[in-house]
C-alpha cells in the first residue's frame, strides 16, 4: 500500500496514539510556512560587543542609533557595573551603577528613563555633552519671598459732620451715610492709585510658584506663602483733630502700609543644577492670589475711634531686616500731624470671615515668569507693570498640584501614545517645604535680647496606609516672635506638625530651644493640609521636644495597583488625571495592542495592564487620559518579561501556556505544545549518532515540559517574517511560531536576551553579538533535524512492514538524509533503515505498528520539504498467510 504524508508543524498533543500522520515532535531549524517545511535561516549580525556588555535598549536620535549597554565588568575582567552607550563604534559611559539593580531603561524623545531598584533617573541627550544626568526628578528650588513696605498717605480731605464727641464718637444716622460715602470713596481711590494700579500690595495675599515646563505644564508647586501687608483693617483713616467738645469737622487722610514683593533663591547651589534642566524647565512662574480684604466694602463707618491697622511682616526703609512692624508706629514716624488714635473707623470684616478666606484661598494668578538664567540668589524686587494687578483675575490661573514633590520609584515603565506610563510603584513622602520658602521672610529679632543661631525643624505627622509617618525638613533661621501664622503641607493626610527651633540666647548667655505643636486640617480645595490660627500666630514655648523621624524605608508608600501617566511628550510630569487604579492586585506589566507607526506613536487604542488578578483593558479618551478600566481575562502572567506587543494583539506567558489577547478576547496559541512528557532523540537506537551527524549535541534535545519552559520564557516578535521566537535562556533550543501558518517550529538558541526595537527583531547572543532576526543571512546553509511523531499509516493496531520512503519537496539531492525508526509500544524505538539521501528503499524487515521518520537536512534558501510517500505492507491477523 502507498500513503502520502504531508508534514505539519511541531505538536505534542493529542497523544502519540491519536495524533495525525505528519505532525512533528522535533523540527530543529525548520518552520512550517506556505504548506511546506522551510529552513530557519540564521539572523544577521548587527554588532559584536565588548566582553561583559549587553544591549538593553535602542535610542534613535535623528539618523543616529545609540545602543544602550549594561556593562558588568571592564575589559580587563575587573568587576564594573555601569550604563554605557555605543554609537559609530565608540563606547561612552553614561553613569556608574555600582551595586544598584537595573530594572529597565525606557526611551522617550531625547530622554532616557532609567529605573533602578531604589529610584528613577533621567538622562537628557545633548549633541555637545552626550547624556546629561538630570536627577531622579525636577530639582527643588526654594524661593524666599519678602515684603518691602512703606507708609503711603492719600491726599488730605475735609470731613464735616454733626457733633460726635458728646455721643461717644458715634455718628448720627444722617452723618453715617455721608461720612461712609466720602471716606469709602477716598479709600477706594487710595487702593487703586497707591497699590493696585502701581504694582504694589496693600492687603494680605498669598504667593506661590511652580516650574513652567517646556510643554507649558506646571510642576513642583510651592506652598502658598501668606504675605502679611497688614494684619488689621487696611487701609486706615488718620485725622488731625483734637479731642474736644462739639467737634463738627476734621481733616483726614487715608493711609496704609504699601508693599513691594521681592524674592531670592534661598538654596543658591540649585542654580547650577537648574542650568542642566534648561531644556526641560522653561521658567519659574510666580502666582499670587487676589487680595484678602480686611475691611467690609459694603459696611458703614459707625464712629470715630482708635483704629487697629495691626502689623506688617516687612522691611521698611529704617530697618536692616524683615520683622513684624507696627503700622501705627510707622505712621507716627512720618511726623506729619496725622494720628491714628481718633479717626473715622472703617467697617471691618468679621474675624471668622477672614480666617475662612485665608484657609479656603485656592486661586492663584500669574504674576511673573522668571527664566532660569535670570533667577537671583540675592533679594530682587519683582517688577510688576502698572495696572497689571487691576486685571489680575483675568490672568492665567495656577493648576493644583498632586504629590509632585514625592519621589516616585516604579518597577515598570512603558511609552504609549507619546506618554510615559509607570506602574507598580512606591513613593517616598516629601520631607516638607523648607521654612525659608514656606513663610514670609522674617529674619530680624523683635527683641534684641533674643536671637537664634540654630536651624528650624518642621516635623509633620502623616497618617497613610494605616500607619503614622513623620517627616522632617530643616532649614533657615526665623527670629521674630510670633512668627508662625500659616502652615501648609502638600498631603491631605497630614494631621499634625511640630515646629522646633534651637539657639535662643538670653542676657546671661544661656541657650535654649523653643517649640510649638499645631493641628493640620485638610484644605478644602487644595491637595494639602493647612493651619491658620489667626493673626496673633503661635508663640513658641520654651523647652525641648523629641520627635522620632521615620526612616526612608518607613516613608515609602506602596502603590502596586497604580498607573501614573505623564503629559504628552513630557515624562517629567504626572498630572492627577493621569493616575489610574487597576484592580486590587499588583501590576506586573503594561502593553498596548496596536500597530505602531513609529517609535512611541500608537494612537487611540487600548492599553493592557497585566496584574496578579488578570488582564485589564484601559480605553483612551479624546484628551489622551484613560476613560475606563475593565477586566478582560483572568489569565495571570507568570513572567512579565514575556509580555510582547504584536500588530494588534499582545502575547504573554501563563501557567497554561502562551496567551494572545486582542480586544476583549484571550486565547492560548500553544495548546498543541502542552506536554508533561518529552521525547528525546538521544534515547532512540543510534539516536545520538544521528544528532552528532546533524551537527548538534544531545544538550540541544534536552527538552523540558513546555509549561516549565514557558515560566521563564521571553518572546521576540519578528515583524518582517511574521514569526514569534519563544526562548528560554536556560535551554539551547527555542520555539518558533509562524503567524502566517499558525504552526510551530524549533531552532537552536544561543539568545541571552533581546531588545525592543520595532520593526527590528534584535537579540543578544551568548558570544556578545547583537543580531537581527528580521534580516536573515541568505548565504548560510543551516543544519536541521526533523523527527515526526508516530506514523500509524491509517491503522494504529496493525503490524506493518515499510519497504520504501521517499521525501517530497524542493531541494537538491543530498541535502536531505533519512532514517526510519519502528516501535510496537510507542516507547522503544529501533532503527529500521537509513540513507544519505531522501530515498529509503530496497529493504524489508521486522514489522512494526508505529514508525518515525528522522531527517538530517541542510537546505538552502528557497528549498523546502513538503512531505513523503510511504509504501508499506500490512500484516493482517485475520487472514491466512
Amino acid at each position: 500500500m502507498i500513503k502520502d504524508v504531508r508534514y505539519n508543524g511541531v505538536s505534542f498533543t493529542p497523544s502519540d496514539y491519536e495524533c495525525p500522520d505528519g505532525d512533528l515532535v522535533t523540527a530543529m531549524g525548520f518552520i512550517h510556512e506556505h504548506d511546506a517545511l522551510r529552513p530557519i535561516l540564521p539572523p544577521q549580525t548587527v554588532q559584536t560587543l565588548r566582553e561583559g556588555r549587553t544591549v538593553i535598549c535602542i535610542h534613535k536620535i535623528g539618523t543616529s542609533v545609540h545602543y544602550i549597554l549594561e556593562a558588568n565588568y571592564d575589559e580587563d575582567g575587573t568587576p564594573w557595573h555601569s550604563l554605557e552607550y555605543l554609537c559609530d563604534g565608540a563606547y561612552q559611559e553614561i553613569t556608574e551603577l555600582r551595586d544598584t539593580v537595573l530594572r529597565q531603561v525606557t526611551v522617550m524623545g531625547n530622554t532616557l528613563i532609567v529605573l533602578r531598584e531604589d529610584g528613577m533617573d533621567y538622562y537628557l541627550w545633548s549633541e555637545e555633552e552626550g547624556y546629561i544626568y538630570l536627577g531622579s526628578g525636577l530639582p527643588e528650588c526654594s524661593l524666599s519671598f519678602g515684603l518691602e513696605g512703606s507708609i503711603a498717605m492719600g491726599e488730605p480731605f475735609n470731613l464735616t459732620f454733626g457733633s460726635v464727641y458728646s455721643d461717644g464718637g458715634r455718628f448720627s444716622d444722617e452723618d453715617r451715610s455721608k461720612v461712609t460715602s466720602t471716606v469709602l470713596a477716598k479709600v477706594n481711590s487710595f487702593i487703586a492709585d497707591r497699590a493696585t494700579n502701581n504694582g504694589a500690595f496693600l492687603f494680605p495675599f498669598f504667593v506661590r510658584y511652580a516650574y513652567r515646563l517646556y510643554d507649558g505644564s506646571l510642576s513642583r508647586h510651592s506652598a502658598p506663602v501668606l504675605m502679611i501687608c497688614s494684619s488689621g483693617t487696611s487701609p486706615q483713616v488718620a485725622s488731625r483733630i483734637m479731642r474736644a467738645e462739639n467737634i463738627t469737622s476734621a481733616q483726614c487722610a487715608v493711609y496704609g502700609m504699601v508693599c513691594d514683593l521681592n524674592y531670592m533663591v534661598a538654596n543658591a547651589s540649585v542654580l547650577t543644577t537648574l542650568k542642566r534642566w534648561k531644556d526641560i524647565i522653561r521658567s519659574v512662574d510666580i502666582f499670587v492670589s487676589a487680595p484678602i480684604y480686611t475691611y467690609d466694602q459694603s459696611g458703614e463707618c459707625e464712629s470715630f475711634g482708635k483704629t487697629e491697622p495691626g502689623y506688617a511682616l516687612c522691611r521698611t526703609s529704617t530697618d536692616t531686616g524683615y520683622r513684624k512692624t507696627n503700622i501705627s508706629e510707622e505712621l507716627s514716624r512720618l511726623n506729619n500731624g496725622f494720628a491714628a488714635d481718633f479717626a473715622p473707623v472703617l467697617p471691618k470684616k468679621e474675624r471668622d470671615d477672614i480666617i475662612d478666606d485665608i484657609k479656603g484661598c485656592n486661586q492663584f494668578f500669574l504674576l511673573k515668569s522668571i527664566e532660569i538664567d535670570n533667577l537671583c540668589s540675592e533679594r530682587s524686587r519683582i517688577e510688576i507693570p502698572d495696572e497689571y494687578l487691576q486685571s489680575l483675575m483675568n490672568r492665567e490661573a495656577m493648576t493644583d498640584d498632586y504629590d509632585s514633590h514625592d519621589q516616585l520609584i516604579p518597577k515598570y515603565s512603558y511609552v504609549y501614545n507619546s506618554r510615559l506610563n509607570i506602574a507598580n510603584l512606591e513613593k517616598l513622602l516629601y520631607e516638607g517645604y523648607p521654612s525659608v520658602a514656606a513663610f514670609c521672610c522674617n529674619d530680624r529679632p523683635q527683641n534684641t535680647a533674643y536671637f537664634t543661631t540654630g536651624p528650624l525643624s518642621c516635623y509633620v505627622y502623616v497618617k497613610q496606609d494605616g500607619r503614622t509617618i513623620v517627616v522632617r525638613n530643616e532649614s533657615a533661621i526665623f527670629a521674630t516672635d510670633p512668627w508662625l501664622v500659616y502652615f501648609y503641607y502638600p498631603n491631605t493626610n497630614a494631621f499634625k506638625a511640630v515646629i522646633c527651633q534651637s539657639g535662643y540666647q538670653d542676657d546671661m548667655g544661656s541657650t535654649y530651644s523653643k517649640y510649638a505643636e499645631i493641628e493640620l486640617k485638610p484644605h478644602e480645595y487644595l491637595n494639602g493640609a493647612v493651619y491658620f490660627g489667626g493673626w496673633d500666630g503661635i508663640i513658641l514655648k520654651e523647652g525641648d521636644v523629641s520627635v522620632a523621624v521615620s526612616s526612608d524605608e518607613e516613608r515609602l508608600i506602596s502603590l502596586p495597583n497604580k498607573i501614573y501617566t505623564s503629559e504628552t511628550n513630557n515624562p517629567f510630569y504626572f498630572p492627577l488625571l493621569g493616575i489610574n487604579t487597576v484592580g486590587f492586585g499588583e501590576i506586573l506589566g503594561i502593553c498596548s495592542a496596536v500597530k505602531a507607526m513609529s517609535q512611541g506613536q500608537f494612537g487611540q487604542f487600548p492599553l493592557y495592564a497585566f496584574t496578579s488578578e488578570g488582564v485589564w483593558a484601559m480605553e483612551v479618551s479624546a484628551s489622551g487620559s484613560y476613560s475606563s478600566v475593565q477586566p478582560v481575562t483572568r489569565d495571570v502572567c507568570v513572567n512579565p518579561e514575556s509580555i510582547t506587543q504584536i500588530d494588534n494583539a499582545v502575547l504573554f506567558a501563563t501557567e497554561r501556556g502562551v496567551m494572545l489577547v486582542a480586544g476583549s478576547e484571550s486565547m492560548c496559541i500553544s495548546d498543541m505544545l502542552d506536554n508533561d512528557e518529552t521525547v528525546s532523540l538521544a534515547t532512540f537506537t543510534c539516536g545520538e549518532e544521528l544528532i552528532e551527524k546533524a551537527g548538534f549535541s544531545a544538550d540541544h534535545f534536552d527538552f523540558i515540559p513546555f509549561k516549565e519552559f514557558v515560566v521563564k520564557c521571553r518572546i521576540i516578535y519578528d515583524y518582517t517574517n511574521q514569526r514569534l521566537i519563544i526562548y528560554n535562556t536556560g535551554t539551547l533550543y527555542a520555539y518558533v511560531y509562524s503567524l502566517l501558518s499558525k504552526k510551530w517550529g524549533m531552532m537552536v538558541s544561543d539568545i541571552s536576551g533581546h531588545v525592543q526595537s520595532y520593526p527590528q527583531a534584535l537579540a543578544m547572543t551568548w558570544d556578545n553579538a547583537l543580531v537581527d532576526f528580521s534580516k536573515l543571512d541568505d548565504t548560510a546553509v543551516p543544519h536541521g533535524l526533523i523527527v515526526t511523531r508516530p506514523l500509524k499509516l491509517d491503522n494504529a493496531d496493525i503490524l506493518k512492514t515499510v519497504d520504501t520512503v521517499i521525501q517530497r519537496g524542493v531541494f537538491r539531492r543530498g541535502h536531505v538524509s533519512t532514517a526510519l525508526f519502528g516501535s510496537r509500544d510507542l516507547f522503544n524505538w529501533v532503527l529500521v533503515f537509513s540513507s544519505k539521501d531522501h530515498y529509503l528503499r530496497g529493504f524489508r524487515g521486522t514489522p512494526y505498528k508505529y514508525f518515525r521518520i528522522v531527517m538530517i537536512c541542510s537546505l538552502d534558501k528557497g528549498e523546502s520539504i513538503f512531505g513523503c510517500g510511504i509504501q508499506y505492507t500490512p500484516r493482517m491477523l485475520n487472514q491466512p498467510r
